[in-house]
């Protein structure tokens, strides 16, 4: 199911933040700059479409880690931003996954030295035991 339009204008962005974890991002109204910025996934499917698109067979916790390869994991391309995420072409879907409130770690931002006391708030968020820290996330390396 798609996730309805009217979500997006919910202002409490860190619930959002937690609430789509597992599932997407999210901006604000026009002209309020929130957004979260999705980092990575850990694929359930399509995963031989996304090891063709970035040209290798990478682990799956490797396979669409960081911005760039995550776009081009999932066939995103920059020339597509602004597209409403509740349109025909890309779209975020509920699929009813809940990941447990215990198990969502929230911490610091990184590289907003600029941003003064908000550099410190707790706007990042991650799934207990899936750190942005890549080694050893592979066995094979």
């Amino acid at each position: 199911m798609k996730i309805p339009l009217t979500y997006y204008l919910n202002s409490d962005v860190t619930q959002i933040a937690r609430d789509l974890i597992g599932k997407g991002l999210v901006t604000n109204v026009e002209g309020i700059p929130h957004a979260v910025l999705v980092r990575a996934l850990y694929p359930l499917e399509g995963i031989g479409m996304m090891q063709e698109r970035i040209g290798r067979n990478d682990c799956l916790k490797k396979l669409a880690y960081g911005p760039g390869k995550l776009s081009k994991a999932l066939g995103i391309h920059f020339s597509e931003s602004g597209i409403s995420l509740n349109s025909d072409f890309i779209w975020l879907e509920d699929r009813s996954y809940v990941i447990p409130s215990s198990l969502i770690i929230s911490g610091k931002r990184i590289g907003v030295d600029y941003a003064g006391s908000h550099a410190d708030w707790l706007y990042r968020f991650y799934i207990k035991g899936n750190n942005v820290d890549l080694s050893g996330l592979c066995a094979s390396g």
